[in-house]
């Protein structure tokens, strides 16, 4: 017994994600609901016997629903809902489960949203799936759809938008400016759908904005 869940008029169900790292080697995260925190387990005997739960509140905090995608040999990709800061997220380990870092909030929400989905592509980007109410009814969600793409040390960033841009929504682009103010941990820069530049990968701005 690794976790308990309770009667369903108090719905305090508990959710995993599992993922394969090696032949018969399985990653579980678990989000515990009664204990508030996201815990994992090893089993290296194809799930017949597991390792007890370690606890992941620093890396992760309380992931709800968490989904595995396998990127790589060694690098795996997890997301899910932070409820507390009411956040879609994504973290990304490069050692095949044991540690997870480099946090992306990919969406805010306002009473719905997460319950994240991927799948690897054949070009090595990542699809993603999830639902959010961010700019419409509270707790009416729509399904969004991102690509992730994971870049060994990136020296420009090309974003290819749609030629009719929706008004609303916009672009939150993470950099590694140290004097920008962020609400996050993360540094970043906010580009609104309407203020941005168009330049071509042959012909690159000779200087890139702030």
């Amino acid at each position: 017994v690794r976790s308990l869940i309770t009667a369903k008029d108090e719905s305090f169900g508990d959710e995993i994600g599992l993922l394969e790292t090696a032949p018969g080697t399985i990653l579980c995260l678990l989000r515990n609901r009664s204990q508030g925190g996201t815990f994992r387990l090893w089993s290296h005997d194809g799930g017949r016997t597991w390792t007890p739960r370690e606890e992941l509140r620093e890396e992760l905090g309380v992931l709800q629903r968490p989904f595995l995608t396998r990127l790589d040999e060694n690098r795996i990709r997890v997301a899910g809902r932070d409820r507390q800061r009411r956040y879609v997220v994504a973290y990304l380990s490069d050692d095949n489960g044991r540690t997870f870092g480099d946090r992306h909030v990919l969406e805010d929400y306002q009473g719905e949203g997460a319950y994240t989905a991927g799948v690897l592509k054949d070009d090595g980007r990542v699809l993603l799936t999830w639902f959010s109410d961010y700019g419409t009814v509270k707790s009416k969600p729509d399904v969004k759809v991102a690509e992730l793409t994971i870049t060994e040390q990136p020296t420009a960033l090309w974003i290819d938008l749609p030629d009719a841009l929706p008004q609303g929504p916009s672009l939150f682009v993470y950099h590694g400016n140290a004097a920008a103010k962020s609400a996050e941990v993360r540094t970043r820069a906010f580009v609104r759908p309407a203020d941005f530049t168009t330049v071509s990968p042959d012909h690159p701005p000779e200087k890139l904005p702030k």
